[in-house]
């Protein structure tokens, strides 16, 4: 059975090189260290079902709700990553909340009934964490309208621009990725919210490997995020470090973490529900 390789969560096109490299360094790492059955190619474009069901995958990375909540049982977390971006803390990350410049829209309340733009149903980590933060003030059935699936964060935030859509809504890693590296995409856009902090896009190995495989691809990753010869990679995918996963973080998954949990909580006994 051929191993396989995915770097879904920030697989954007302008950085596909890039991830491209990261991975070589990093199938030489895992080489180190006893593991020679990698791919050489990381695997696009992908079919979500049958690569995370994947028996010898070796190394994936994709969004916390869709690892926790729809393949919890073929996949198990071994790093949690950290980004150097706006809106980033640790291994946290927020959604954004994106609408044109000249719109006259002060707060995210007033996108009631407005169209959406959303990257797909195997992007929803942001999706989530902003339905949860709408969730916690208004009633969602009747605040949102449209949501229009775009495949990707630059085809979200150029709906946009188009007016065929009223807002994105994105992690802020992306956010951060597009405006540095395809200015003009998000040219004549503004954040207009962010949500709290949910759990960045882990990464990921088979269930079917053993303890030591999954410290070995830990380390493995570990060390490329900090070795000096990576450092122009990493700088470019905005990646600065990643910790050990600890698999009882993502179970709440697509809960946000703490402070949006209590602000959900505050908000129903307002409501007496």
């Amino acid at each position: 059975m051929h191993a396989v390789a995915a770097l879904s969560a920030f697989d954007l096109p302008f950085l596909r090189p890039t991830q491209d490299a990261f991975w070589q360094l990093v199938r030489r790492a895992l080489a180190a260290r006893g593991i020679e059955d990698t791919p050489a190619k990381l695997t696009r474009p992908i079919d979500e079902r049958r690569l995370w069901s994947h028996p010898a995958i070796v190394l994936g990375q994709l969004d916390a709700y869709r690892f926790a909540q729809v393949f919890p049982t073929t996949l198990v977390a071994i790093g949690a990553p950290h980004y150097a971006c706006e809106r980033c803390d640790g291994a946290c990350y927020r959604a954004v909340v994106v609408v044109r410049d000249g719109d006259d829209i002060q707060a995210w309340t007033g996108l009631e009934q407005k169209t959406a733009a959303v990257e797909g149903l195997d992007h929803l980590g942001s999706w989530r964490l902003f339905k949860a933060w709408v969730q916690g003030v208004v009633d969602p059935a009747s605040f949102f309208g449209r949501v229009v699936i775009s495949g990707g964060s630059v085809e979200s935030l150029s709906l946009v621009r188009s007016g065929a859509a009223d807002y994105a809504v994105l992690d802020c890693v992306s956010w951060q990725l597009v405006r540095e590296h395809l200015p003009a995409v998000a040219r004549g856009l503004r954040v207009l919210a962010e949500t709290d902090p949910g759990l960045a896009p882990p990464f990921v190995t088979s269930a079917a490997r053993g303890d030591r495989e999954r410290h070995a691809i830990y380390e493995a990753v570990a060390a490329v995020v900090h070795a000096d010869e990576a450092a122009a990679i990493c700088r470019r995918l905005r990646l600065t470090d990643v910790e050990p996963a600890a698999m009882l973080a993502y179970d709440a998954e697509p809960r946000p973490v703490a402070s949006t949990v209590t602000l959900l909580s505050a908000a129903r006994s307002q409501r007496g529900s």
